[in-house]
């Protein structure tokens, strides 16, 4: 009787656990998915901007047109390059400790390209490395695809892996929300700021 007792409660707390590792995972698909689509579009209200301060005062507009394009598109192109890395180091390491490490890159890609200098110290270095951190936070962002996305869906009850799915995609449509309010922020607050 006390061995009934002691699997129910083993039963009970091992389904406590699921369900605790179950909603993480969730939610950790759910944001790198927020963080993905957030790295793709923030860029095209960002770069025109900023593309100044990583290209020579004289540069014509094809230069910087060619410049925004390489780093729109270096990003998408580490995508698929970073969901066959991190696939295969998920099958290998685990997806838990995968995610970690694609989570962990991007954060750091992205800091280290807010701390860049621009084209007055580094010259044509600074497009250069731009472009080659906008590749690897790719890399890293298609490694957080093959790894967070399956990781969350094995730990789904099956009876809602398809609501579970769902969920994972909607951290795309909350990103560009999220967007789209902080470029209305910013369009009417800088100039009000800025006193014009």
């Amino acid at each position: 009787m006390s061995i009934n007792a002691d699997t129910r409660h083993t039963s009970v707390w091992r389904d406590d656990e699921h369900r605790t590792k179950s909603g993480k995972t969730l939610r950790a698909a759910m944001g790198g998915f927020f963080v993905d689509m957030y790295d793709v579009y923030l860029p095209i209200v960002a770069l025109v901007p900023a593309i100044a301060y990583f290209s020579a005062a004289d540069a014509s507009s094809q230069e910087k047109a060619t410049l925004t394009g390489a780093i729109f598109a270096v990003s998408l192109i580490g995508r698929p390059i970073g969901s066959v890395i991190f696939g295969f180091l998920g099958d290998r390491i685990g997806r838990r400790t995968a995610t970690v490490i694609a989570a962990a890159g991007f954060t750091v890609c992205t800091g280290v390209i807010a701390i860049l200098p621009g084209y007055s110290m580094l010259g044509g270095w600074a497009a250069i490395l731009l472009v080659l951190l906008r590749l690897l936070d790719g890399i890293f962002l298609g490694g957080e695809y093959s790894a967070a996305n399956p990781l969350a869906m094995e730990y789904a009850p099956k009876q809602r892996r398809g609501l579970y799915g769902a969920l994972i995609n909607s951290g795309y449509p909350a990103a560009l929300g999220g967007i789209t309010v902080i470029t209305m922020l910013t369009l009417t607050r800088v100039p009000q700021l800025m006193g014009t």
